[in-house]
């Protein structure tokens, strides 16, 4: 059901008169669609009419259609309803035009009276046939998606407004489905007020900064030919991580602690189904910031970290049985919880994490607390006042900082070649300050590079009240406490790990020496000098859900595994009361010794 989720903010209040339209004593916020009000229907400051013999019927509060909307294909028509509501504020919102015959419009009149227009009990069937006799040449584009449009000229759309340079005054967002995260992308307070009272307390602590930088970098993805991902900031609890996420939040809408109010942009991780995909998609081009990994069904985490980063939802039918399309997106995410995301999935889901799951959603080990400085005030004290200005000012930065990214690139591929170049930039820089980095440590760098060339960028445009410096340091500290965590291993590192503990665990009590008559039990290979010769099973068994051929590579690469043939990874080797020479897996017993 598409309910009313993106209501724009207030414009001017109605003067409290009640006056027909054409009067000469005020100039209504209907008057430029008056001539269209469909026959036998009539407006006034105190609401809608149907006409009848005798006296006037009250409908609704003022309610009317602005304009007709359609797709660039012609397709997927809607209209553009205004209204007022009880406390004389104007409100205006696209609707598909098949919500008109939904359920004899029910939904479409439910979205209205949670936007505050009065529509009377008994009334609502005449007012969808008001709203839908409409007959106005007025055309607009509909957009069912928020982010960057498609083309050359930079276009972004959000809720309650499009942004850019000339053609964004003919567009409007019109969600074709469940929209459940643009009602908390309004704004309240200036852009003054959130550097002061937002942005500035996270002077020196680098998660925070990280938090905010962050949160940009959603809107850079389009021009990075990065995927979608994100980070996961754990430890115990009471540590100021939600307080990180209501910072990240505050950029481009309602920052609330999302324990305090149902308004905030933050979301729960316990999402799962349709809504999942609706949320992803709500915040595509954006951030999603997901709290309390722990609310989540251990079996889902890992199904959930590729379906909010995959960028693609499965394919649906419509009620006629068409095939609907499918919901798609591009997203940074931000998260929180007591444990990390591989622990979620692997020792309490008991499930193998995977470099890809890992490296999609890069989790980062708080170690004493999130906040560092709390700029003169008490710990307790500082938290308390940053969550309580997230909630208090927000939403300004991030339109902000579009309108000044438009206003700088102009154009789509000035925009791809220097943001690129921005995150080559650093990646070169700490890649080679940092020399041996392995190939899952190399496509985390690229994502933290990004969140740093988006905090650059927003500082040099103005947003973020910070120098260049200190972003630098900031992006800096989180990288290096990432890289300091001995679980952000690849698949091949964690297998070649599994090789050992298997060795630690059984020593050589599954292996052959060949100087004992008793048989083995689950025998896993032999053993012949300073080696331990793996069957097959036996290294498979060792290497436990990963790849065998990845980590014998691995184990060749860090010289543990003897080979006799440059093309395989087992050599030949006489064992006892096997016939011939047998092909086995030659690990060294140094891999004891790592």
């Amino acid at each position: 059901m598409t309910t009313l989720e993106n209501i724009a903010g207030a414009t001017h209040p109605v003067p409290d008169a009640k006056e027909e339209v054409g009067s000469d004593a005020l100039k209504m916020p209907w008057n430029d669609v008056a001539s269209f009000i469909p026959q036998g229907f009539s407006l006034a400051v105190d609401g809608l009419y149907r006409e009848t013999k005798n006296n006037d019927e009250r409908l609704s509060g003022a309610v009317w259609v602005s304009a007709k909307t359609r797709d660039p294909q012609s397709e997927e028509w809607g209209i553009v309803v205004e209204w007022i509501d009880p406390d004389g504020k104007q409100h205006k919102q696209a609707f598909p035009r098949n919500l008109l015959h939904d359920k004899r419009g029910i939904a479409l009149v439910q979205a209205l009276s949670a936007g505050g227009l009065e529509v009377i009990p008994g009334c609502e069937n005449a007012v969808v046939k008001y709203l839908g006799s409409f007959d106005i040449p007025n055309r607009l584009r509909s957009v069912a998606q928020l982010g960057w449009l498609r083309g050359e000229e930079l276009v972004f759309v959000l809720p309650q407004k499009v942004i850019g340079k000339d053609a964004s005054s003919n567009i409007v967002y019109q969600p074709e489905r469940y929209s459940p995260t643009s009602s908390t992308m309004g704004s309240r307070g200036t852009l003054a007020q959130w550097q002061m009272n937002v942005a500035m307390p996270c002077k020196n602590n680098d998660y925070l900064i990280f938090a905010l930088c962050h949160s940009f970098a959603g809107a850079l993805l389009e021009f990075s030919n990065m995927e979608s991902g994100g980070f996961h900031l754990y430890g115990a609890s009471s540590k100021g991580k939600t307080t990180a996420l209501q910072c990240a939040a505050s950029v481009w809408g309602n920052g609330a602690d999302p324990a305090a109010s149902h308004d905030s942009y933050i979301r729960k991780w316990n999402t799962t189904g349709n809504a999942l995909e609706a949320t992803a998609a709500a915040h595509n081009d954006g951030i999603l910031i997901l709290d309390e990994l722990g609310t989540c069904s251990v079996q889902d985490v890992g199904k959930i970290v590729y379906d909010l980063f995959g960028g693609q939802g499965k394919a649906r039918m419509g009620k006629d049985a068409s095939l609907l399309s499918r919901r798609s997106w591009r997203s940074v995410g931000l998260s929180s919880g007591e444990v990390s995301v591989q622990q979620r999935i692997e020792r309490e889901g008991r499930q193998v994490a995977h470099a890809g799951q890992l490296i999609r959603f890069i989790d980062i080990p708080i170690d004493g607390g999130i906040v560092r400085d709390t700029h003169g005030q008490s710990s307790s004290a500082f938290v308390k006042q940053l969550k309580e200005n997230s909630a208090k000012y927000y939403g300004t930065a991030g339109s902000a900082f579009l309108n000044k990214f438009i206003r700088y690139f102009e154009h789509h591929e000035k925009a791809m070649r220097e943001v690129c170049e921005s995150i080559q930039y650093w990646v070169t820089a700490v890649a080679n300050a940092h020399a041996g980095l392995t190939t899952l440590q190399e496509r985390a760098l690229q994502r933290f590079s990004l969140v740093k060339s988006a905090g650059i960028l927003a500082v040099e445009l103005e947003i973020l009240p910070f120098n260049i410096r200190e972003i630098d340091e900031s992006i800096l500290g989180v990288w290096r406490a990432w890289l300091n965590d001995a679980s952000n291993l690849s698949d091949a590192d964690r297998g070649v790990r599994n090789v050992r503990e298997f060795l630690q665990r059984h020593g050589s009590s599954r292996f052959d020496s060949g100087k004992s008559y008793q048989p083995i039990r689950d025998c896993a290979g032999f053993l012949h000098r300073n080696l331990f010769l793996f069957t097959d099973a036996g290294f498979k068994e060792a290497c436990g859900e990963f790849d065998t051929r990845q980590v014998a590579a691995e184990l060749l690469n860090r010289r543990l595994l003897v080979i006799d043939d440059a093309n395989r990874f087992k050599s030949r080797f006489s064992v006892p009361g096997q016939p011939g020479r047998q092909r086995l897996y030659a690990v060294r017993e140094s891999i004891l010794e790592g």
